[in-house]
C-alpha cells in the first residue's frame, strides 16, 4: 500500500532544494514551506492548503510533529 508523505514546515524559502540537496525529495509527495505559502503552523489554513494540493482529506491524515503546539 502506498501513503502518501508531505511536510508541512515552518521553514525559509527553497526547502525543496535542500531536500533534493540530501536526496530525499524523490520519497516526498509534498512540501508546503510557511515561506513559500504566506502561513505557518499553527494556523490551520497551512494544513487545509496541504490536503487540497494532495487531494487528500483530513480525517485520512496522520501528522507527526516535534512540537505540541502545532
Amino acid at each position: 500500500q502506498h501513503y502518501k508523505i508531505g511536510i508541512i514546515a515552518n521553514q525559509l524559502p527553497n526547502l525543496q532544494a535542500r531536500l533534493r540537496r540530501f536526496g530525499i525529495d524523490s520519497w516526498i509527495d509534498l512540501v508546503i514551506s510557511s515561506a513559500d505559502v504566506g502561513l505557518a503552523k499553527p494556523d490551520f489554513a497551512i494544513f487545509e492548503l496541504a490536503f487540497q494540493q494532495a487531494n487528500y482529506l483530513a480525517e485520512h491524515a496522520v501528522m507527526i510533529s516535534d512540537r505540541l503546539d502545532n
